[in-house]
C-alpha cells in the first residue's frame, strides 16, 4: 500500500496525484489540514510540507513532488508519454523547468499574495509572468504537449498554469495565450487529471487509520 499526504489545492500535491493516477499506481490519500498539521507529517518531512508519498512495502519516503513524479514515470513505459528525449528537447525541458521555479512561481506568488511582501510592484511581477507564459505558448506544438511528445514536464507545469487560470486578476488564457489554453484544457479533460482533482471522500475514521498505519510503519 502507498499513502500520499496531500492538500487538494496545493499545486505541488496536484503534480503528485496526477502522476500517480496517470501511471495507475494504487494509493490512499491522507488529506492534511495545513493550519493544523499532524505530528506524522513533521516526522516524515523535516519541512512539514506536502506532498509526501510513503511506500509502505519498501518503507521508502518520497518528500517532494519532483521525487514523486520521477518515481511514478519510472515505473513503466506509457505511450505516448516518454522520458526519452533528444539533447535539444532535454535542454528545453531543463530551461523551462528552471524558469518555472526561478521566475514564474516567485512572480506569481508575489502578484497574487502581494499583501505578504514589502514593496511589491505588481505590474513588474505580471510582466515576468507574462514573459514565461508567452515563451510557453511559443513552444507548444500540434500534439498539445510542451515537447514533441507528452512528458513529465506537462505534469510539472500544469498545476501552476491552473493557478493562473483560476485567479480572476490574471489575463484570460484563451485570449492571451491560445496554445497554452488549448494544452491546458486538453490536460484538464483527461481522466487522470479529473481523478487527481476529485475531492477526497474519506471520513475521519479512515483518515485516522491511515495516520496509525504511518505511525506504526515509520517509528
Amino acid at each position: 500500500m502507498n499513502i500520499l499526504l496531500s492538500f487538494r489545492r496545493c499545486p505541488y500535491a496536484i503534480r503528485a496525484r496526477m502522476a500517480l493516477h496517470l501511471m495507475k499506481i494504487n494509493f490512499e490519500t491522507l488529506e492534511v489540514n495545513l493550519k493544523q498539521k499532524p505530528a506524522i507529517l513533521h516526522r516524515l518531512s523535516p519541512d512539514a510540507t506536502v506532498p509526501v508519498l510513503c511506500l509502505l512495502k519498501s518503507k521508502q519516503i518520497l518528500k517532494s513532488s519532483d521525487e514523486i513524479v520521477a518515481w511514478c514515470m519510472g515505473t513503466k513505459i506509457l505511450e505516448p508519454w516518454t522520458n526519452h528525449r533528444s539533447s535539444e528537447q532535454e535542454a528545453l525541458c531543463r530551461y523551462l523547468y528552471r524558469r518555472l521555479n526561478t521566475d514564474y512561481i516567485p512572480a506569481f506568488n508575489r502578484y497574487k499574495y502581494w499583501q505578504r511582501y514589502d514593496d511589491v510592484n505588481r505590474s513588474l511581477e505580471l510582466k515576468q509572468i507574462d514573459g514565461y507564459m508567452r515563451e510557453l505558448d511559443s513552444v507548444i506544438g500540434s500534439t498539445n504537449s510542451i515537447l514533441r511528445e507528452k512528458s513529465e514536464l506537462d505534469i510539472m507545469i500544469y498545476p501552476f498554469v491552473r493557478q493562473w487560470d483560476r485567479y480572476v486578476e490574471c489575463p484570460a488564457l484563451d485570449s492571451h495565450y491560445p496554445k497554452v489554453a488549448s494544452w491546458y484544457h486538453d490536460i484538464s479533460r483527461d481522466e487522470y487529471t479529473r481523478c487527481a482533482m476529485a475531492k477526497n471522500m474519506s471520513d475521519t475514521k479512515s483518515q485516522e487509520v491511515l495516520i496509525k498505519t504511518l505511525e506504526e510503519t515509520f517509528r
